[in-house]
């Protein structure tokens, strides 16, 4: 069974949150995120957008992955 056209939406904001994320932390340091709110509030943003597509991914593909983040988006 195919899965629903919905998860292709929540894998993409996935994977686009991810890079940025990625590209973002590249050349950072901890104390950046101290220092630099804007910074800090990009790095938030994208980890909500994550978690919540992570979330939205139905259980039918959950159950078919073994990707830890399926565990960590259960949590309120």
């Amino acid at each position: 069974m195919p899965h629903d056209s919905d998860d292709t939406a929540f894998l993409y904001d996935m994977v686009q949150s991810g890079a940025a994320i990625e590209r973002y932390l590249t050349g950072r340091h901890r104390g950046d995120l101290d220092r630099d709110e804007m910074f800090r509030d990009a790095l938030e943003r994208r980890l909500e957008i994550f978690g919540e597509a992570a979330r939205g991914v139905s259980a039918e593909l959950q159950s078919r992955t073994h990707i830890p983040c399926w565990r960590l988006s259960r949590y309120p």
